[in-house]
């Protein structure tokens, strides 16, 4: 009764295809017979091309019916509700004033949540303190972390791993100290981030699509956040997204005339100014003509 209720719920939709801008097509289980909840995960482009938090995804059906949803997020310092995220290291450049090694670390594509990484190093007996820091385009970076510490010891184990407050940025930079110490060799950075899935009602007799893309969407609140908590949803069967494609309806919002042209309230304010002082010269020079100069 209550997933039926669900399913029959309605929708004050703000939904307009005229808003978004990405599209992907959504391949129910083989198996649904009928209908029942499914469960989807964002991959990378939704990550890339959604707004903040992922507040603009809509799952709209064939019928242009918005379709409820729930936004699940993992806690953090799950490992079975982690999402590994594919890495590559750019750049480590040493700071001989510093005496710090800088990692920078590439995750490929903005917008990922990360909240975790480990190092791998074949160097032992080492202790260090590590400043992490985050950027969107490797030129302006933001500290998040002070403090970490990673070392490795034959006697008393290694601990190589960073946990940090979550964040969407592409770029992370480790700020090794190494004091006067040589600098460790890290050959590799895995980074982690909070699974997250999307849970809804699927027909198998519907065909679905995401939408995505649109930074004035606000978070939509259904009632399955509601009855969610009395819902089966463990192990639940998994739908998968098909490639990215751009909205054949997205209309781009043009900004207003002020920011397109910076240039054009000065100009009409100055040539208003110039006009207003002609016109007050030409009345003071009338004025000189028609009015009897003063007597002595």
């Amino acid at each position: 009764m209550v997933l039926l209720a669900v399913a029959s719920s309605s929708v004050a939709a703000d939904f307009s295809q005229r808003d978004w801008r990405y599209v992907k097509d959504i391949v129910l289980p083989s198996g649904l017979q009928a209908q029942d909840l499914v469960e989807l995960v964002p991959d990378r482009e939704v990550f890339a091309g959604a707004a903040g938090g992922l507040a603009d995804l809509r799952i709209i059906s064939d019928e242009n019916i918005e379709i409820p949803y729930r936004l699940e997020v993992s806690k953090e310092g799950t490992p079975a509700r982690e999402m590994p995220w594919t890495s590559s290291i750019l750049n480590v450049p040493r700071d001989a004033g510093q005496r710090t090694t800088n990692l920078e670390v590439d995750l490929g594509t903005p917008g990922l949540p990360s909240h975790r990484l480990t190092i791998s190093v074949p160097d032992v007996n080492f202790w260090r303190e590590v400043t992490l820091q985050t950027s969107t385009d490797r030129e302006n970076w933001s500290t998040i972390m002070r403090g970490a510490k990673i070392y490795a010891s034959e006697f008393t184990g290694e601990s190589l791993t960073i946990t940090y407050p979550e964040t969407t940025s592409r770029y992370l930079r480790l700020v090794i100290h190494d004091e006067d110490s040589p600098p460790l060799t890290v050959q590799e950075v895995e980074v982690w981030g909070s699974w997250r899935r999307l849970v809804f009602v699927a027909d198998p007799q519907q065909s679905y699509k995401l939408y995505y893309g649109n930074a004035d969407a606000r978070r939509p609140i259904y009632d399955i956040e509601r009855v969610f908590p009395y819902l089966a949803t463990e192990e639940l069967p998994e739908a998968e997204l098909r490639a990215q494609t751009t909205n054949l309806y997205f209309v781009e919002k043009k900004p207003p005339v002020s920011e397109r042209f910076p240039w054009l309230l000065p100009t009409v304010m100055a040539v208003a100014a110039v006009l207003l002082a002609l016109l007050l010269f030409r009345v003071f020079r009338q004025a000189r003509i028609i009015l009897p100069p003063p007597q002595e």
